[in-house]
């Protein structure tokens, strides 16, 4: 999950990413077909979700990250960004901090790429690999954070395996459709740290010296919630 450089050649390890972008366009479009009292984020990072969950009428806004330095970004866009809206940002891990409340929007861009991956870019290992991890536990927590009729948005890398997070889904009967798909780009270094039978994983193509797969947002429902609109995918 890619980060860039400010004017003075320094890593900003805040930069949003391609997978923050994605998630931005999902929250955008799909966003004001729900109403939303009380949003969560799991992984504020920069602060830039929940601040789009914001401009789409969330009433008050919440942010968990185990980064003291991603709340303090976040606290400062909410700032500018949410208003006088009430906020609340907790460290720690995952739902570790979280109080028992129920939200009507969930949002989560975990770390979650399928291999454990050397610091670069600023960034320490913990924003982009870990495989599952924290993705697991995540979802084993969800049904009890998300309201009857709310929606969780998330992204998910093609490589840690779809069909595994929907069974995980199924024992909380959790619901999960794709509603936003793009191709990433694995930089030879990311490809060289998967294991063997991923390296040869049929999701992953290969053209000349370049690797590219899948990458998802889903959004994940209580089962038997009827869908936030006709159409499956923007």
């Amino acid at each position: 999950m890619g980060s860039s450089s400010d004017s003075t050649g320094a890593a900003d390890p805040m930069q949003p990413s391609q997978y923050t972008a994605a998630m931005l366009r999902v929250i955008e479009q799909r966003g004001p077909l729900l109403p939303i009292g009380r949003a969560i984020e799991i992984g504020t990072g920069s602060g830039v979700l929940l601040a789009a969950l914001s401009r789409r009428g969330a009433g008050a806004l919440w942010g968990v990250d185990i980064d003291p330095d991603a709340l303090a970004a976040t606290a400062r866009l909410l700032r500018q960004e949410a208003g006088d809206k009430p906020v609340q940002l907790l460290l720690g891990n995952v739902w570790e901090p979280v109080p028992p409340l129920a939200f009507d929007a969930v949002i989560a861009n975990l770390p979650h790429y399928p291999a454990e991956l050397q610091a670069q870019d600023g960034r320490g290992s913990r924003w982009s690999g870990g495989g599952r991890r924290a993705l697991d536990v995540f979802l084993h927590g969800l049904a009890a954070h998300l309201s009857a009729g709310g929606a969780a948005w998330i992204t998910h890398h093609a490589l840690v395996g779809l069909e595994q997070t929907r069974d995980i889904l199924a024992e909380h009967r959790l619901t999960a459709e794709i509603v936003f798909s793009w191709t990433v780009h694995e930089t030879a270094a990311r490809i060289a740290d998967l294991p063997p039978p991923l390296r040869a994983s049929a999701l992953l193509r290969r053209i000349g010296p370049y690797h590219f797969t899948e990458a998802d947002v889903l959004e994940i429902r209580h089962a038997g919630c009827p869908p936030l609109s006709a159409s499956a995918s923007i």
